[in-house]
Parts: C-alpha cells; sequence; structure tokens
C-alpha cells in the first residue's frame, strides 16, 4: 500500500510539471489608424507576462472586411500593398510592461483590415491587436487663387486686394454719377 501511495505522488508531481499557464497582455487591444499614401504612422503597444518569456510578432491582413475570424487573415502586408515595421521578437521579463512600437504606411488608398499576434516561444499562448488602417490620397500642392477669399496668404496682400477692390469701386460710382449727369444736361 505504502509503494502505491508514493506511486500516486510520484505520478501527481509529474503531471503537476506538464500543467502551465501563461498570462500575457497587450494595450491597446485596437489600432484605428490614418494615415495618406506614403507617409508612416507609428504607434506604441505593450505587452505584459506573468513570467520571463520571449515573444514573436507577426502581423496578418483580410480582404474580407472587418472580420473578428482569425482564420479570415490569410494574407501578409506586402499583399496587401502596406508597409510595417515592427520588431520580430521582443523579450518579456515576469511581472513587467515591454513596450514596443509598430509603424505602418501604404502605398495605395483604401481602408485596410488586419491584426498584429503576439506568440509566446513554445506555442503557449497567443494574443493579438486589431488592426484597421485608412490610407487616403497623398498631399497635393496648394495653390491659393484670387478667385475668392484668400486664407493664410500674407496679410499685406489682403490689404492691397481690398484697397483695389474699394478703388474701383469709387472709380465706377464716379463715372456713373458722370454719366447721368451729361444725360441730365441732354
Amino acid at each position: 500500500m505504502n509503494k502505491r501511495i508514493i506511486f500516486c505522488l510520484l505520478c501527481l508531481i509529474f503531471l503537476m510539471q506538464l500543467i502551465c499557464s501563461l498570462e500575457l497582455g497587450i494595450s491597446p487591444a485596437y489600432l484605428n489608424l490614418e494615415t495618406r499614401t506614403g507617409k508612416e504612422i507609428c504607434e506604441n503597444m505593450t505587452i505584459y507576462s506573468d513570467r520571463n518569456i520571449d515573444i514573436i510578432i507577426k502581423d496578418r491582413w483580410t480582404e474580407a472586411g472587418k472580420s473578428r475570424e482569425l482564420k479570415d487573415y490569410n494574407l501578409s502586408a506586402e499583399d496587401m500593398g502596406i508597409k510595417i515595421i515592427f520588431p520580430e521578437r521582443i523579450h518579456v521579463s515576469a511581472n513587467k510592461k515591454e513596450n514596443i512600437k509598430i509603424c505602418f504606411s501604404g502605398e495605395k488608398e483604401g481602408i485596410f483590415y488586419g491584426a498584429v499576434l503576439f506568440d509566446s516561444e513554445g506555442g503557449y499562448a497567443t494574443i493579438g491587436s486589431w488592426i484597421s488602417l485608412n490610407v487616403t490620397e497623398g498631399e497635393k500642392k496648394n495653390f491659393i487663387s484670387l478667385t475668392g477669399m484668400t486664407i493664410g496668404a500674407k496679410k499685406s496682400i489682403s490689404y492691397i486686394m481690398s484697397g483695389l477692390s474699394v478703388a474701383l469701386l469709387i472709380v465706377l460710382i464716379v463715372l456713373l454719377l458722370k454719366l447721368k449727369n451729361k444725360r441730365k444736361k441732354e
């Protein structure tokens, strides 16, 4: 009987070694970003773990719209025309927060949906953050025209234009009054 108890205790101790849990946390859980074509936008993310662990970072993208099914996210950033920069691997110390910087830029216009995934080395756990990236047309050259009000022009130009408008109005009134007087005399 003693041998059975010792054997059961040894089995229990052995099985306890196989049981493991891992706490991972990430912030923010959702990235909602806007940028222009060719312009880079960056976001800081924080990851937490309850023990020392190496994390492998990867990204996935979808053309299925705003899906919450990870199986729909089967494309790379390159497939979508997106450039994404982040460290491929980081080390997170026990009960400490690790900050990382992730940068995005798009080559073409559109709204892109993706996920940044943080896999624990060894496959114990994976956590991720959803991405919504809105890429709009690149910056256009701005020209000031004199067909309407000018905003942002030098004030001296605005004063000159206002002065010329008033002078032109006075000249028109004087000419109309002279024309009216000339008709009365006839």
